[in-house]
């Protein structure tokens, strides 16, 4: 009996080591399946419609409906020889008309991204990565492909587009100089579509340094020069939290409003993008921010405890890599600011012009707080016309007197209007 129990229990254990094998063979040839033929099969799909290769995942599910989602992606951008990080996700999802090898006609009918982080760069040559990673490889598409969607009207983009769920969008423009800049747009809503020839984002959305921002119109025409249509608008953002990077020892605060508008065209604007925006600044105080609080010691005034500059306004325009400022308002006490210049992307290259004129308190109010009395603020005082240009960087503005330094005429007026 023992002899026979125990020959019954080796083929127990047998069996179930067969199973385990058997198991175990099937999780790895399924996984083999779902790493190197289903990826393999959606990056051919992504070939399509972007210059973007997934290198690195965690894992790969796929349903007999159609549905590839590869969980944790990192993909990336070659182009001149440089690698650079394009998105990350929580998981990506492939919608596509039927499982991969069941059908010949095997088509991609929407992308979602689950809580992505997209890289947008702008590089020294004015180039934003997003202007031709959004087309297909020129290897990828061939002449034969190319004229039957021009023919057909067909094309490879998703029909029901490129939905993005709760992501984060890091934007970095580099200058020529290589001086940089960075933003980040943080629980974006939105969805990319495209049109003939048009890409469109729209509606899009997301949380941005406290406020809101939001895309009121975004079309990008994919050729070989791209042109493109960009409306902007940002809703109580915080100052304290925009100038963060600044490390200043008391924080400036304020809350910011602003609208924009960018265009590209090859004939219109010789492919270079140029745009117009105005910008709103209420309850603040901003003495602290470097260029502000350099022309306070500049003009020998102590700091004190009441000094604030609440209210700002800004018109601007950018071309290539500049932004030229039109006008700038900045009212508040013991002095108000009024100028206009231009600077680089980046807030370098700085060539600003202030005239300085009392804030809403008069001159005996102010002597009190005057550490050196000098000829300038005497000047200031009497409403005498003393323009100061700042020059080098926003973080680190070196300011002089320039008399005869000529300034808008539009700045000009305004400030002989307020003298009145």
């Amino acid at each position: 009996m023992n002899l026979r129990n125990r020959h019954l229990k080796n083929r127990g254990l047998l069996f179930l080591g067969i199973m385990v094998l058997l198991g175990t063979t099937y999780l790895a040839a399924r996984e083999i399946f779902y790493r190197v033929y289903v990826l393999s099969v959606t990056q051919e799909m992504l070939n399509k419609i972007a210059s973007v290769r997934i290198e690195s995942i965690g894992s790969v599910k796929a349903t007999l409906n159609g549905e590839v989602t590869i969980v944790d992606p990192e993909a990336f951008t070659y182009r001149n020889g440089e690698r650079h990080l394009f998105y990350r996700a929580k998981s990506v999802t492939f919608h596509l008309n039927g499982f991969p090898g069941t059908t010949s006609d095997l088509r991609l009918i929407r992308v979602d991204l689950e809580e992505p982080e997209i890289y947008l760069r702008r590089d020294q040559e004015g180039v934003w990565n997003i202007s031709w990673a959004l087309q297909p490889p020129p290897q990828e598409k061939s002449q034969s492909e190319s004229t039957k969607q021009e023919e057909t009207g067909e094309s490879s983009f998703p029909p029901e587009g490129i939905r993005i769920k709760n992501g984060t969008i890091h934007i970095q423009i580099e200058t020529k100089s290589g001086k940089q800049s960075k933003w980040s747009i943080e629980k974006v809503e939105g969805k990319l579509t495209k049109h003939d020839n048009v890409l469109q984002l729209h509606p899009m959305e997301g949380d941005f340094y406290g406020g809101r921002l939001f895309v009121r119109k975004a079309e990008f025409v994919t050729s070989s020069q791209l042109q493109s249509k960009l409306q902007i608008s940002i809703t109580g953002a915080s100052i304290e939290k925009l100038s963060a990077p600044l490390d200043l020892q008391q924080p400036a605060t304020g809350n910011l409003d602003a609208v924009f508008s960018f265009t590209t065209g090859e004939i219109r604007t010789e492919s270079h993008p140029i745009g117009a925006g105005r910008i709103e600044i209420t309850d603040a105080d901003l003495w602290e921010i470097p260029i502000f609080y350099q022309i306070l010691s500049f003009l020998a005034l102590d700091p004190i405890r009441e000094r604030r500059i609440d209210t700002a306004q800004i018109l601007f325009t950018t071309e290539k890599d500049r932004i030229r400022v039109d006008q700038m308002d900045f009212l508040g006490f013991p002095i108000s600011l009024f100028g206009e210049g231009e600077m680089g992307l980046a807030g370098d290259d700085l060539e600003v012009a202030f005239i300085p004129r009392l804030g809403r308190k008069g001159l005996d109010e102010m002597l009190p707080l005057i550490g050196t009395p000098i000829q300038w603020l005497l000047d200031i005082a009497k409403g005498v016309f003393v323009p100061l240009v700042l020059n080098g960087s926003f973080e680190n503005p070196k300011i002089s007197v320039k008399p005869g330094y000529h300034v808008a005429a539009p700045v000009r007026k305004l400030f002989e209007t307020k003298e009145r």
